[in-house]
């Protein structure tokens, strides 16, 4: 039994630093770089910042590809350690995050492959004014597919959240933070697809979501690991 605390101690840990570096490698490609790039309804401006910051916009790229590797990395020790509570959840759990990781990984398709646009690289026949227009539908492509994969986001959080609460091992309020933090995502993603002239509103509602659940987690994770364990369901 002291034997399995301390590797279960072992793995929270570990999936507590690689979620702990997935919550900063994301937001740099997901929210910083794109504030400093794109500029709204501006086809021009967008393809001249990108141009003049090509590195910074890779850099973003780059970056979210890492939290990808990252967030696969982290379920799969979640599962290790919360498998023992409920294998069932705890593999759709894992199924949710895998869903999400192509659609993902495509935006960062379009990005790159925007680039390549505004650099020449795809399209020589057209005039400078077309190839940002061009370019401008791959990025909001890449953006609209980043708000619908929010669902998959906010989905997973949910058997992590039920199998947090029936653990044991972990506080149970970090399961009804997770679930509440789960509402968060679902919530964005689906006011994108319905209610698109609220989505500002709907952002300022649920943005103290997205913190309440994941971050208490990873510092949990991070520092304590989990306490000795009193059996699951």
């Amino acid at each position: 039994m002291k034997e399995q605390i301390i590797s279960d101690k072992k793995i929270a840990r570990t999936a507590g630093t690689l979620y702990l570096l997935l919550a900063i490698t994301a937001p740099y490609g997901l929210i910083y770089v794109p504030s400093q790039i794109f500029v709204k309804g501006d086809a021009a401006a967008t393809a001249e910042n990108v141009l003049s910051n090509e590195f910074l916009f890779r850099t973003g790229v780059a970056s979210h590809m890492v939290s990808q590797v990252l967030f696969i990395l982290v379920v799969l020790l979640l599962y290790k350690l919360l498998k023992q509570v409920n294998k069932h959840w705890a593999r759709v759990m894992v199924a949710l995050v895998a869903i999400s990781l192509p659609l993902a990984l495509l935006s960062d398709i379009l990005n790159i492959s925007g680039l390549m646009v505004l650099k020449g690289g795809l399209l020589n026949l057209f005039e400078p004014g077309q190839v940002n227009e061009i370019a401008g539908i791959f990025f909001k492509t890449g953006s609209n597919i980043i708000q619908v994969t929010q669902l998959d986001w906010g989905l997973w959080l949910f058997p992590f959240g039920m199998l947090v609460y029936k653990s044991r091992f972990i506080p149970r309020i970090f399961g009804i933070l997770l679930t509440l933090n789960g509402i968060g995502y679902v919530l964005l993603s689906f006011t994108f697809v319905l209610f698109p002239e609220s989505e500002s509103l709907v952002y300022r509602i649920a943005m103290p979501l997205l913190f309440v659940g994941e971050f208490p987690t990873i510092l949990w994770l991070l520092i304590k690991g989990v306490n000795p364990p009193q059996g699951g369901t």
